[in-house]
């Protein structure tokens, strides 16, 4: 039969228990440090790391010939970080804005939401260059406040239908860069939204070309981000 507990007894059990109680409040303060410990190294990273920005602009003429749909258009990257970018490289694509309209009768009367279309047509020119960065290609190396810029023309990545007529052309750019060192592959992205400046005058599908002076170029809502 089981004796009453000794004040020894007592003793070894609030000794226990306060050591295990100073464990569990041991291990949480230091997994606390060590969460902020690797915040502010992210925050360091992110204040130290190159940052490419992208600007673009219509250029030239919207065209059609015997390469299909093509627009000249001019962009501009600038490494506003403060470390070396590496494997700097552009690329753009362009998509109809929605599906065609039978006829020029002006815009329509419904707007079509392009988010998907948007969105796969990114990825698929981003990932185009991170492909070819992962087979082997390098790009240019990009020093903090550095600029580059030049002309581009813009092709569409397949075939557009050749009936209809649509409001204007989503021209997609994508600057894909990294950190030296870091296997890491960093994006920024332009996308702008190219139509005739007559007002309620579409493109028509079949072929044409416009000229500068009759383009208008806007940003594209939510056209612009980076990571």
């Amino acid at each position: 039969m089981r004796g009453k507990m000794t004040n020894s007894d007592i003793m070894m059990i609030v000794f226990t228990a306060v050591i295990a109680t100073t464990g569990v409040i041991g291990a949480f303060i230091f997994n606390n440090q060590l969460s902020v410990m690797q915040g502010q190294l992210d925050a360091m990273r992110a204040d130290q790391r190159p940052w490419v920005s992208l600007s673009m602009q219509a250029d030239g003429p919207l065209v059609h010939d015997g390469n299909g749909w093509n627009f000249l258009i001019k962009y501009s990257l600038t490494n506003a970080g403060k470390s070396p970018a590496g494997d700097v490289d552009f690329l753009a694509t362009m998509i109809p804005w929605g599906l065609p309209q039978p006829n020029n009768d002006g815009l329509p009367k419904q707007f079509p939401d392009v988010t998907a279309d948007v969105h796969t047509a990114t990825e698929n020119i981003c990932n185009t260059m991170q492909a070819f960065r992962a087979s082997g290609g390098s790009g240019q190396v990009m020093f903090p406040g550095e600029q580059q810029g030049q002309q581009f023309r813009v092709h569409p990545n397949g075939p557009i239908s050749g009936q209809g007529f649509v409001r204007d052309f989503i021209v997609i750019g994508c600057a894909t860069y990294k950190f030296l060192g870091d296997p890491v592959t960093h994006r920024t992205v332009r996308i702008i939204e190219v139509s005739k400046n007559t007002y309620g005058q579409l493109i028509d599908l079949r072929g044409e070309t416009v000229p500068l002076d009759g383009l208008s170029s806007v940003p594209h809502p939510g056209g612009t981000f980076a990571n």
